[in-house]
C-alpha cells in the first residue's frame, strides 16, 4: 500500500491509499483542508493537517486499521511548523506556534511597514506516537523550521525573523 495526499474535488488535500498490486485508489479522509506533514509509523499516519473551516494546523493521527482520524490538539490556535520522528525511540517532535500570535505580529509589521516580521513564540514538544504530550524541550521567539533529536544531541534550525537567514544549533538535551 502507498499512502499519500491528493487534492479532492473540493480542492482540499485528503489522505488516500493506493493498492500497488490492483492499482485501486481509496480516499481515507473527507474533512481535511491541507496536509502539511505525514509520518508513517506502525499502523498509523501522523499528520500535521488542517480541518476544513479552520486556519490552524494541528497534529493528528489516522489509524489505518480502524480508519479513524483523531485530532490531538483540540484548541483552534496551535499550529505545527515542523514535525519529525526519532525512529530509534518512536518519539515525535513538533515545532508549535500560536496562529493568533502570528497574525497579530504580521498585522503589527504591516502597520509599521516593517521590512520583516518577528515570528511568534515557537516551542518544540515531544510526543509519543499515541498523541500524549511528554514534555516541552525548547522554546524561543524565533521560527523553528526543523528539529531532530537522538539520544546525544538535538539539531535545531531557527530564523530570528520570518525572512532572515536560518541558524543551526546543536542542543545537548541531557545537560
Amino acid at each position: 500500500m502507498l499512502y499519500y495526499s491528493e487534492r479532492d474535488s473540493s480542492r482540499s488535500d485528503q489522505l488516500f491509499k493506493l493498492d500497488l498490486k490492483t492499482k485501486q485508489k481509496t480516499q481515507l479522509t473527507t474533512n481535511l483542508y491541507a496536509i502539511n506533514r505525514m509520518i508513517p509509523i506502525d499502523n498509523k499516519m501522523i499528520l500535521a493537517a488542517s480541518l476544513k473551516g479552520n486556519r490552524n494546523i494541528p497534529l493528528a493521527s489516522y489509524d489505518l486499521k480502524a480508519n479513524k482520524l483523531t485530532i490531538w490538539q483540540k484548541d483552534l490556535d496551535t499550529s505545527v511548523r515542523s514535525l519529525s520522528l526519532n525512529p530509534l525511540t518512536s518519539k515525535l517532535y513538533a515545532s508549535l506556534y500560536s496562529q493568533k500570535e502570528q497574525l497579530e505580529k504580521t498585522h503589527k509589521a504591516d502597520l509599521e511597514q516593517a521590512p520583516d516580521v518577528v515570528p511568534p513564540v515557537h516551542r518544540v514538544v515531544e510526543y509519543d506516537i499515541n498523541g500524549q504530550m511528554l514534555k516541552e524541550i525548547y522554546k524561543t521567539e524565533e521560527m523553528i523550521t526543523f528539529f531532530s533529536q537522538n539520544e546525544y544531541m538535538a539539531l535545531i534550525r531557527t530564523a530570528p525573523t520570518m525572512f532572515k537567514q536560518r541558524k543551526l544549533y546543536l542542543l545537548n538535551p541531557n545537560g
